[in-house]
């Protein structure tokens, strides 16, 4: 029995009575002052509180332990308040509630829920409002591959190609190529109807004769294919013979379907008379700063 309310009980100085009833064969109404507990499985029925005749301050508890709910209603000439609402209530299978008569009153002055195992979905809302304090969570559902509308910008993907020595991979034409099909791929299952694919990395021109300026461009294309994805975005433009950035672009791809796979390669190209070249590496680290250290190049889907 819960403690506070044993010492209400106490204090209001009631008869204290116990009882173990079973819910099949439940009294006209309780004992003044009783401790009821409920057991029973095969029917529910109804727990009425003493009557006006009671003396007052008397409090009556009543622990369900059975695994069907009772109603707990007011004796004759009373009325049962719960927290402001008047009428008979529901006790749930595990609830603890504990009234006192003032006048012809019950008041609830004590209730309580025992700690429940909960499921809740990591993006979905909860069909009614969920009290986690003393419960334990039990599990956390993986998001639907429908729930796209609800975790937008949800990290899907990401491959990092980083290796040990300097690679470079150069472009001087406007017709768009792979990157590298082996290494600057992306995987990734659709949650929503689009993605953004980001992708990062070091571009600059070797040479660049253009005039007034060059440009590098970034895209997508089905794995294996020449096919573009989405569209073409500017990753760098420069009028200098020589230079170069670390750049960012992302390309928004629609028109797919939540829940099937996805995979694309990165391309690139140019405008101008130019060679751009596209640096990676990532080299032992070291003490001092060292020239050529490009790092990785990055590829990574978000859903939108």
């Amino acid at each position: 029995m819960n403690r506070g309310i044993r010492r209400g009980i106490t204090e209001a100085g009631g008869t204290n009575s116990t009882a173990l009833r079973n819910t099949s064969t439940l009294p006209a109404h309780a004992s003044a002052g009783e401790e009821t507990v409920l057991t029973g499985s095969t029917a529910t029925g109804t727990l009425t509180l003493p009557g006006a005749s009671a003396q007052v301050s008397t409090v009556n508890t009543v622990l369900n332990l059975a695994s069907v709910s009772v109603t707990l209603a007011p004796g004759p000439g009373t009325t049962l308040n719960a927290y402001g609402t008047t009428g008979s209530l529901t006790v749930l299978t595990g609830q603890v509630y504990s009234a006192i008569l003032v006048g012809a009153v019950w008041y609830v002055i004590g209730s309580s829920t025992p700690s429940a195992d909960v499921t809740l979905d990591q993006f979905g809302a909860a069909a009614n409002p969920v009290n986690v304090n003393g419960q334990r969570l039990l599990s956390v559902t993986p998001q639907a591959v429908t729930d796209g509308a609800n975790a937008l910008g949800q990290l899907l993907a990401a491959h990092y190609y980083e290796p040990t020595s300097l690679v470079n991979k150069q472009i001087s034409s406007s017709t768009a190529a792979a990157v590298d099909t082996t290494n600057l791929t992306l995987s990734f299952t659709a949650i929503s109807t689009a993605v953004v694919i980001e992708l990062t990395a070091q571009i600059g021109f070797f040479t660049n004769t253009a005039s007034p300026t060059a440009e590098v461009y970034w895209g997508l294309f089905s794995h294996g294919t020449t096919t573009q994805v989405g569209y073409y975005a500017a990753a760098f433009a420069s009028a200098s013979t020589t230079a170069g950035v670390c750049a960012t672009v992302k390309i928004h791809v629609t028109g797919l379907t939540a829940g099937a796979s996805y995979q694309y390669d990165w391309a690139h190209g140019v405008t101008g008379t130019c060679d751009a070249i596209m640096t990676i590496g990532c080299l032992a680290a070291s003490a001092t700063v060292a020239t050529g250290n490009a790092g990785p190049a990055i590829m990574r889907a978000f859903a939108a």
